[in-house]
């Protein structure tokens, strides 16, 4: 049986879409292969059959310090002789200093990129244009990021400092053996700036997690938005968007991961002229925010980067909520050829995006029930994980 090490700093149920997906990869290849997960979660949702090693290494949120502590790992004596024991290194984040050690004995070694990481230090890509993608570029997208997204300046500085090392991250990228993309947008954007990739690289969706079809409780109109308070998830469009509709039609909106700093006071604020508009969450577990689409008319995504492949969007069409989402990155791949596909808007357009709910709250409970049912069966045929696990054993073995 061939053995797999893998290499995943963080591992289900920390994380997010990425880490839930290598979760559900590694269950569609447990009973085929020996699997060894190094981690830094030190307790991670297991499955049987596969062994989980605690590496203090690896816990560890700064890029920086991870590569830095994965090259002193490439050096203990334990983790070398485990190296040589596998068939195949897989990497489903960023550990790619431990390349070169799969590399010098002689083992594959499969990367999967959930991200932009080999392109951006910071891993987003907003709307891709034309853009010349030189080093200065580079520097002013990090520095965008940090202060779009966290408002802080020596967030901004330290990131303009650090871009220059991701160029690590390309050169060992070019030494894997396979790249997996998760959708055919992010691998055209991968393979514009990095066209060596074209022979190594594989497009294939993620696993479906299983989510039973919710029967819905909803007694109002109800919108739901999960992407926290993060600008590149859109909460700014959510606010606008949500104001507007507001001021002519009644309806709800339950917001999630909502933190405590300058958005929560926000929406407060706006609840003041709304009154019992929004629900806010904070902290939820994954099943906990499974559950309030049980409650939700339709799932509202308003991403301004590039998606590669938003678990939210299948988890919603899985539910039998309709999702209206921006038309960016992988998004218009999933709900291709689906209701959702009519529900599309522009990216960052507010009027667009209040029509499109309008819209949703047009249709009669009926027609949400068949639209719902529809979406569910359609995202299942789409990503048959049966399908999908020969794709996988295709590229493992």
């Amino acid at each position: 049986m061939k053995r797999i090490l893998v290499l995943s700093e963080i591992y289900w149920s920390e994380g997010g879409g990425a880490e839930l997906a290598t979760h559900l990869i590694l269950n569609l290849l447990k009973d085929d292969y020996n699997i060894t997960v190094i981690t830094g979660t030190k307790q991670p949702d297991r499955l049987d059959g596969l062994k989980y090693v605690y590496s203090e290494l690896l816990n560890t949120s700064n890029k920086i310090h991870l590569w830095r502590n994965l090259m002193i790992l490439n050096n203990m004596s334990w983790f070398i002789n485990l190296v040589k024991q596998v068939t195949i290194v897989y990497i489903p984040r960023i550990a790619y200093p431990v390349i070169p050690l799969a590399e010098k004995y002689g083992k594959k070694v499969i990367v999967h990129l959930h991200n932009y990481q080999p392109l951006r230090y910071h891993s987003i890509v907003f709307p891709y244009s034309a853009r010349k993608q030189n080093l200065f570029n580079q520097i002013r997208s990090s520095v965008e990021y940090e202060l779009l997204e966290n408002e802080s300046v020596p967030r901004a500085l330290g990131s303009s400092i650090a871009t220059p090392f991701n160029e690590l991250s390309r050169i060992l990228v070019r030494h894997a053996d396979n790249i997996i993309c998760v959708s055919k947008r992010q691998a055209e954007i991968v393979l514009s700036e990095m066209p060596e990739l074209a022979s190594k690289t594989k497009i294939v969706y993620n696993p479906l997690p299983e989510i039973p079809f919710l029967i819905k409780k909803v007694k109002e109109p109800t919108f739901l938005y999960i992407g926290g308070s993060s600008f590149i998830k859109g909460i700014h469009i959510l606010a606008k968007a949500s104001t507007k509709l507001l001021k002519h039609v009644k309806a709800k909106f339950i917001l999630a991961k909502i933190g405590k700093g300058a958005w929560k006071s926000a929406f407060e604020k706006i609840e003041q002229a709304f009154s019992d508009s929004y629900l806010i969450y904070q902290r939820l577990q994954h099943k906990e925010l499974q559950n309030l689409y049980t409650y939700s008319t339709a799932l509202i995504m308003p991403s301004i980067c590039e998606e590669p492949f938003p678990s939210a969007i299948v988890e919603s069409m899985l539910t039998g909520t309709m999702p209206i989402a921006s038309r960016i990155g992988g998004i218009p791949e999933i709900v291709q050829r689906t209701f959702a596909e009519k529900l599309l808007f522009t990216t960052g357009d507010i009027d667009e995006l209040v029509h499109r709910m309008e819209f949703v709250l047009s249709l009669s409970n009926e027609q949400l029930l068949d639209i719902g049912l529809s979406l569910r069966q359609e995202v299942s045929k789409k990503f048959d994980n049966k399908a999908l696990e020969e794709r996988y054993s295709e590229i493992f073995g």
